[in-house]
């Protein structure tokens, strides 16, 4: 799973840059083929498209890696912009909306609440920081994005980086460990 991301604040808001959880892929310039299910105006499935994405960035520090989406009008046509959520670290128990594809079929997003930000030694990352969330996972969601509402509006807040099989707890890479990560991708 993925986000694309079009936040006018980074990109030009046409390039279309996939935000996934690193151990989702395998090296830089590994190409990743990808369904992506279309829908019609009653939301019912109509065709798959096949895109081909290029891992561009691997974090050395956190569980986040870049996909770069092939130039492609319709591509850029079906996403929406996604902005990036750049705010102090939301409370305890803030409302979450977990998206992605579990088993790699069809889109779910789940609905939870924030826990705790906290350093949990798994060996995944350099950083070992990441954010509690309780909200059912399913294998496949990881790299899925993590969303925020403020006023209305939906912000990219981090990514899917695990959860335990047959609980409703969930790891997440926070927005801190997102934001770091975006800096140095755009610094290069």
């Amino acid at each position: 799973s993925g986000t694309v991301i079009k936040d006018p604040d980074w990109t030009n808001g046409v390039q279309d840059t996939i935000l996934t959880a690193k151990h989702c892929v395998k090296k830089i310039g590994e190409v990743i083929k990808v369904l992506i299910q279309n829908f019609n105006e009653e939301g019912r499935p109509t065709s798959v498209d096949t895109y081909e994405f290029v891992v561009t960035e691997m974090s050395t520090k956190s569980d986040l890696a870049i996909l770069q989406a092939p130039e492609n009008a319709k591509f850029e046509a079906a996403t929406d912009e996604i902005r990036i959520y750049n705010g102090p670290a939301p409370l305890y128990g803030t409302d979450v909306w977990g998206c992605g594809f579990p088993l790699g079929y069809g889109e779910v997003i789940v609905e939870g609440t924030l826990g705790y930000l906290e350093f949990i030694t798994t060996g995944w990352t350099a950083s070992d920081i990441y954010q509690r969330a309780v909200m059912s996972m399913a294998p496949g969601m990881s790299g899925g994005g993590v969303f925020i509402e403020i006023d209305g509006s939906f912000y990219l807040y981090g990514t899917v980086t695990g959860g335990f099989q047959g609980t409703d707890y969930a790891m997440l890479m926070p927005n801190n460990e997102v934001n770091e990560f975006i800096a140095e991708v755009a610094a290069v």
